[in-house]
């Protein structure tokens, strides 16, 4: 398959800024967008507040891994990977930080003709664990090498400005779009799509729609079998 339609979405514990739940909602969203591959941030695997990884797979018909990053009762708070494809692989890191434990998700999907691997994250609060975050994730994004290996990084940055995470480029900043907010409250960008050589991009869009304090993103994305020259 060399088309992939890919979401990523912080969905505030499955509610709007007001706190109402929205979970519903954004279960209909995600299966009216018809993507491939969704990214999810903010998701709670409890039955203090539900185990919401769990329902949306279910709504959706999907496969699903879950990152448990944080406890919350009798289970966990943290990222969560849903996906048509089939999950050959995952691991859940641990990053580094300063109160909340923070993590990065990382699967390995059954596209074919060549595997792809899906990160996604949802980094601290200051600028100084965000720095120690991402120097780890680009650590572990090189080890992967996405020269060899088709790789998407997606996730709630907490920055309008990250760093780069070579040799990934921003779907964003491709689409001219890097100027629309994905976190509306502060009219910020800080939810991201980063794609390596191996996708070039089609489609970049936010939806704005206030099921959850963040906006989701979409993008469809071609895979190339080898790579493209890395973008700045």
């Amino acid at each position: 398959m060399n088309k992939i339609r890919m979401i990523t979405y912080n969905i505030h514990s499955g509610t709007d800024l007001y706190r109402r739940p929205t979970l519903e909602q954004i279960g209909d969203l995600l299966k009216e967008s018809e993507a491939d591959i969704i990214s999810l941030q903010e998701v709670h695997q409890n039955e203090q507040k539900g185990m919401q990884a769990d329902q949306l797979a279910d709504k959706l018909g999907m496969n699903y891994r879950f990152g448990a990053n944080h406890p919350v009762g009798d289970g966990f708070f943290g990222n969560a990977i849903l996906t048509r494809f089939p999950v050959q692989a995952f691991s859940n890191v641990l990053l580094p930080g300063l109160r909340e434990q923070r993590g990065l998700l990382v699967v390995k999907l059954a596209v074919p003709p060549v595997p792809v691997y899906v990160m996604s994250t949802h980094l601290g609060l200051k600028q100084q664990e965000r720095n120690r975050q991402f120097q780890r994730i680009q650590e572990i994004v090189s080890e992967n090498n996405p020269l060899i290996h088709p790789t998407l990084l997606t996730g709630d940055f907490n920055t309008s400005r990250p760093p780069v995470i070579h040799p990934l480029y921003d779907t964003g900043k491709a689409a001219n779009q890097d100027h629309v907010p994905t976190f509306y409250p502060l009219r910020r960008r800080i939810d991201f799509i980063l794609a390596g050589p191996h996708f070039h991009l089609l489609r970049y869009r936010v939806i704005k729609t206030k099921y959850s304090d963040h906006y989701p993103i979409l993008a469809d994305l071609y895979k190339h079998v080898h790579p493209a020259a890395p973008k700045d």
